[in-house]
């Protein structure tokens, strides 16, 4: 795959000094490798929680995705002064010629006087507002479930006047960026005095939270395999808790991968889209209804292999530079390759505590962890530093995951034993409404 992908590379970056952002620091060598490869004259690849950039970041103890995205642009946007970013980069290349690669989730609108590579359109990060996208998934023909959007405050539609239960609010503060990931959802309508929000309200739907994901390029759409989302909710506040991802079972994989392509061609169609998408929503009896678009390649990949997450991002960079000839269904492979390699469930959260490192090794007793002690561990909790502040990173292999659990009734358990072994303080969970995380696992993913 990286020989496809570096010859698509190789037309554009050839000869030219390169300096790569990228967002995690075991990804250096796989960019070298790749830039290497493609005939670059040289490279500077760096990395946002690496050495040389991690010091440039404050870090809070806690901070949401869309917090720390903002954060690195305004990073990014010191390079046309004379920040220690500049100077760290002009050293590198003193006469400010260099081609800029910033991956994903980052679009940054400042770099200073360098060439910035496949910058994206600005109407493509427009769609990810929730209170916009289901007018896209209308001009695009898409079932979605009924829904309204609303002001607050607002006098149009008082309190009493909406329905208070079995309902999602999806809130977005006027004047900022999309709300990433789970942060401003909430199944109450509960009132939010320190602002002005649009928001959208939909019903609450049963059945299974999923992510259909892929790449669209001038000439084709690759597919990546449909994914299960573990989202356990808060009993306390109803809010979602997004902690990682799983492949959906084989035989329910066909008809989601040929409606992904059709999303990823119609994303192309209708907005001359180009690069890494994905669109979460609801399996339902009825079928997937979306919620939400994401113009980008998401963190569903931080499971597998630095290489393949690297081959991911060059591709959707050179998508969105409109390069053709990508290797569409060659990189749906690949990924979907490496997606049943992975023989671990991974999830993350943010920790509460910022200042301690632990690792427990943890193994099954029934439906519940406990510490492996001097057995042999099915899996391990570590806490330690990340981007976002500490975080939570459970290690469980799959082979080893009980008989009969759904799920997401395992994610629930893996956050018990770091409220209970680890003194966290993720509180009650409950699985998202429709799914029974005690009922025996039709579903169940080895």
């Amino acid at each position: 795959m990286f020989d496809q992908v570096t010859a698509v590379l190789r037309r554009r970056l050839a000869s030219e000094n390169v300096i790569v952002f990228c967002s995690q620091h075991e990804e250096v060598p796989a960019w070298q490798r790749l830039l290497e490869t493609a005939g670059v004259n040289s490279a500077l690849v760096l990395a946002f929680d690496g050495p040389q950039l991690s010091p440039l970041l404050a870090h809070p103890s806690h901070r949401e995705a869309g917090e720390l995205v903002a954060a690195r642009h305004r990073l990014l946007g010191t390079l046309s002064g004379r920040s220690p970013l500049a100077q760290m980069v002009d050293g590198f290349d003193p006469a400010r010629r260099a081609v800029l690669l910033v991956t994903d989730p980052l679009d940054p609108r400042d770099v200073g006087e360098r060439r910035l590579f496949a910058a994206k359109h600005p109407s493509w990060s427009l769609v990810e507002h929730k209170s916009v996208v289901d007018t896209l998934w209308d001009v695009m023909g898409v079932d979605r479930a009924e829904s309204m959007v609303v002001d607050r405050p607002g006098t149009l539609l008082k309190q009493d006047s909406l329905a208070t239960s079995g309902i999602v609010a999806s809130w977005q503060r006027l004047g900022e960026a999309p709300a990433a990931g789970g942060s401003g959802i909430r199944t109450a309508l509960t009132e939010i005095n320190d602002g002005r929000f649009r928001i959208r309200i939909m019903p609450h739907l049963t059945g299974r939270p999923c992510r259909l994901h892929g790449l669209t390029s001038k000439d084709t759409t690759a597919v990546f395999p449909p994914l299960e989302l573990l989202v356990p909710q808060r009993k306390e506040d109803g809010s979602f808790l997004c902690a990682g991802s799983i492949p959906l079972p084989a035989p329910e994989q066909a008809p989601l991968a040929a409606l992904t392509r059709q999303l990823g061609d119609q994303l192309r169609a209708f907005l001359a889209y180009r690069g890494g998408f994905s669109v979460d929503g609801i399996l339902t009896p009825d079928g997937f209804r979306p919620t939400d678009l994401n113009t980008r390649v998401t963190s569903a990949l931080e499971s597998l292999p630095a290489t393949v997450r690297v081959a991911v991002h060059a591709c959707a960079l050179a998508a969105r530079a409109d390069l053709i000839d990508l290797p569409g269904p060659a990189l749906g492979r690949y990924v979907a390759h490496a997606f049943r390699e992975t023989g671990e469930l991974l999830i993350r959260a943010p920790f509460p505590d910022n200042d301690r490192l632990v690792r427990e090794p943890v193994r099954w007793f029934g439906a519940v962890l406990v510490s492996a002690g001097h057995a042999e561990p099915h899996g391990v909790l570590d806490i330690g530093p990340g981007a976002r502040g500490a975080v939570l990173t459970a290690r469980m292999r799959r082979a080893d995951l009980p008989d009969g659990v759904d799920l997401q009734a395992v994610t629930i358990a893996v956050f018990e034993a770091a409220d209970r072994l680890l003194g966290a303080r993720y509180g009650p969970l409950m699985a998202p409404d429709g799914v029974d995380p005690h009922q025996a696992d039709q579903h169940r993913r080895r």
